[in-house]
């Protein structure tokens, strides 16, 4: 039987899962797989991590930068567009994996999110009138996870060394970087420290991140791991910055600090300026101690609403989401309930209307993909927000991505795994179990079906 067969099987047997919320009537076709012939047997590459569409193409994610498994560190990552003649690849990135792309000043940027090539320089790829280019400028760039405009710059989040933060700083669309500055935070001064001045920790086993760059109410944020220690010296580990805010010129201040972290005779002095991100969710430590990290991992705004993803670090570099959030600034945070048991993964707003891409699974090897909308987003309550199905369907793994192109819904399926433990004997067993050969799918919903109003 051939994969498209097996795979509308599990498509038309979707119907009736779930009385609660029986399967909306579209179906979704099958548009192609257009990264099996690169990681015919790695289906973990072949997540689909993000779409976007650019100069009337529709463009895809995929890869991994995972060090520990499966597929581990699968680049180089071809860049594959779609258009009305089908699949096309246009460059080789030198990374392992492509996770984001970017819009900014007519252009479509890509972060290098984990160069093949030395560590001195990280890279960041861009596409104008001329066609793609490299700028292999990021200094001590071993990872660039994002790229946001903002006040007039390019600004890049990621994990570099031998700088104060891992961030970046470029004037010049993209062509050349410089590292952003650590700044102090008066909100968390203390008699020994009274500019709240910071310093990275770096060696014996410390490194720091910033993972993804979101903007809430005109401030540009990094969510964050980054061990940090007072100025005038730390004899005890490190604190760990979870949330960076940018000055808008020069570079980032502390903002929330993991409470897991910060010892308890000092809490009062370090937690004067903390915010919760994520109302409803604990913040905890995994059992062999080390801090669970819980990131922005997407966002999408409604006037003056940022909706986001929530999610815990996972596997490396990738993420795992454990809820929908909604702010109007930094302090006025609600979450957003989701039809029982789905997770979100992805978001886009269209003519007012906010669709969520979730997930919930059924068993080992099997999920319900759900389309979500709802226009009441800009409501005061947004924790009683209500969703509309717009469809269901079934797949081997959870679908990842989505983007409206043409007038039409394009969906990105992947693989999902538990978190590794590459020191189990039998890790990679564990792991194929889990691994769909439905990863790297690409579907398609008429738009009309699943309720778009207009053309994107």
């Amino acid at each position: 039987m051939k994969f498209a067969q097996i795979f509308m099987l599990l498509l038309t047997g979707a119907a009736g899962i779930d009385a609660g919320h029986a399967q909306a009537g579209p179906t979704p076709e099958i548009v192609g797989r257009p990264f099996a012939d690169i990681w015919p047997d790695a289906p973990y590459a072949r997540n689909i991590w993000s779409m976007t569409v650019h100069n009337n193409r529709l463009y895809f994610g995929a890869g991994n930068s995972s060090n520990i498994g499966p597929s581990p560190n699968a680049g180089p990552v071809p860049v594959i567009s779609y258009g009305r003649h089908g699949f096309r690849r246009e460059l080789t990135l030198d990374e392992e994996q492509l996770a984001v792309f970017h819009h900014a000043g007519g252009h479509l940027y890509i972060p290098g999110h984990d160069t093949t090539e030395g560590w001195d320089f990280g890279n960041v790829y861009r596409l104008d009138d001329t066609g793609w280019r490299k700028f292999r400028t990021v200094p001590h760039g071993l990872h660039v996870y994002d790229i946001h405009r903002f006040a007039g710059r390019l600004v890049a989040a990621g994990g570099a060394y031998n700088q104060p933060i891992d961030g970046w700083i470029s004037r010049d669309d993209g062509a050349t970087w410089h590292a952003a500055d650590l700044l102090p935070n008066p909100a968390f001064a203390t008699p020994a420290n009274p500019g709240g001045v910071f310093k990275r920790l770096v060696g014996n086993g410390f490194y720091g991140r910033l993972y993804t760059l979101f903007d809430i109410a005109g401030t540009l944020y990094a969510s964050a791991a980054a061990p940090l220690e007072p100025a005038e010296g730390w004899d005890r580990p490190p604190m760990t910055a979870t949330l960076f805010a940018f000055d808008g010129r020069q570079g980032f201040r502390p903002v929330t600090l993991h409470p897991a972290t910060v010892p308890a005779p000092h809490r009062a002095a370090f937690t004067a300026e903390s915010v919760m991100l994520f109302p409803g969710i604990d913040r905890h430590m995994t059992d062999s101690g080390d801090t669970t990290i819980p990131i922005v991992a997407r966002d999408a705004h409604a006037g003056p609403v940022t909706i986001y993803i929530g999610a815990w670090v996972h596997n490396d570099h990738q993420w795992r989401p454990f809820g929908l959030f909604a702010a109007t600034d930094i302090d006025t945070v609600s979450r957003m309930r989701l039809p029982e048991g789905f997770l979100p993964h992805d978001l886009l707003v269209h003519d007012g209307t906010l669709y969520v891409l979730a997930n919930r699974r059924l068993a080992e090897n099997r999920f319900e993909a759900g389309i979500l909308k709802s226009r009441n987003i800009s409501q005061t309550k947004r924790s009683q927000t209500k969703w509309d199905i717009a469809a269901t369907f079934t797949a081997g793994g959870p679908a990842r991505s989505f983007a409206l192109y043409n007038g039409d819904l394009y969906i990105g399926l992947g693989a999902a795994i538990t978190d590794p433990s590459p020191g189990e004997p039998d890790a990679e067993m564990s792991w194929s179990r889990e691994l769909s050969p439905d990863a790297g799918t690409i579907l398609r919903f008429d738009g009309h079906r699943v309720g778009l109003t207009s053309a994107p």
